[in-house]
């Protein structure tokens, strides 16, 4: 089997099986030539499909096409797979935070590295899991110059300080994550003033316990706020 017949054969595989990722197949150009059911409508792309573009351009952002650029490279170089977690809100919401797997298709007939393939899946882990000190630091370059509101009964500094106290021990965690995320001194006392006089009105609580309980039915322990990070690429192998 010649590199061009094994192509074919992993475009056939991609198109035939469904196994609910987002998986895309490139040439050795970085041009999509396969791609499933699922991946255009998990990024919202425009005209329906990735086949013909770029996986370098998809973005028409310039340091996430010089970060595919130097992971597909790396790939090809190093012959083995990189996985690297992915926040990204143009993509449906319930995908705005993936893990990208790059893999290289090798053909052992030949030994040539063919194409790619590029799967997105949703994590098996909640965020703090990767560790949200790191996203944010890593993020903090790449965060959008205005910050969209995105709950519409919270503040974003109220939705902030309430995905937090998920991930944190104690007020004074919450005021550092702050602070780091918008270069600010944020401190535990205004944390506090948040919980008691925003977030115990708006929830009809009494008590951090009941605010955790409500907070976690509404689903506010997975909700990302848009403000607090910026997107970002973060490689798994540093979790």
């Amino acid at each position: 089997m010649n590199d061009t017949e094994a192509l074919e054969l992993a475009i056939k595989y991609n198109n035939s099986i469904y196994d609910n990722n987002h998986t895309l197949i490139t040439n050795l150009a970085y041009e999509i030539v396969s791609e499933d059911r699922f991946s255009a409508k998990l990024a919202n792309i425009n005209d329906g499909t990735y086949i013909g573009k770029s996986l370098l351009t998809l973005n028409n952002e310039e340091w996430r096409t010089e970060k595919f650029r130097n992971i597909l490279e790396s790939c090809r170089t190093k012959r083995s797979n990189s996985k690297w977690l992915s926040l990204k809100f143009s993509r449906d919401p319930l995908y705005w935070l993936i893990v990208i797997n790059f893999q290289p298709l090798i053909n052992y007939e030949t030994d040539n590295i063919f194409g790619f393939k590029v799967t997105g899946e949703i994590p098996d882990h909640p965020l703090q899991f990767y560790g949200i000190k790191e996203i944010i630091r890593n993020s903090s370059e790449e965060r959008p110059a205005t910050r969209v509101r995105n709950d519409k009964f919270l503040t974003n500094r109220e939705h902030e300080v309430l995905f937090l106290l998920f991930y944190c021990d104690n007020y004074q965690q919450v005021a550092d994550l702050l602070s780091l995320s918008h270069g600010i001194n944020v401190t535990s006392s205004m944390v506090a003033k948040i919980v008691s006089r925003n977030l115990y009105v708006k929830f009809d609580v009494v008590n951090l316990e009941s605010l955790m309980a409500a907070g976690h039915k509404n689903g506010y322990h997975k909700s990302v706020p848009l403000s607090l990070f910026g997107e970002f690429m973060f490689p798994m192998s540093k979790v």
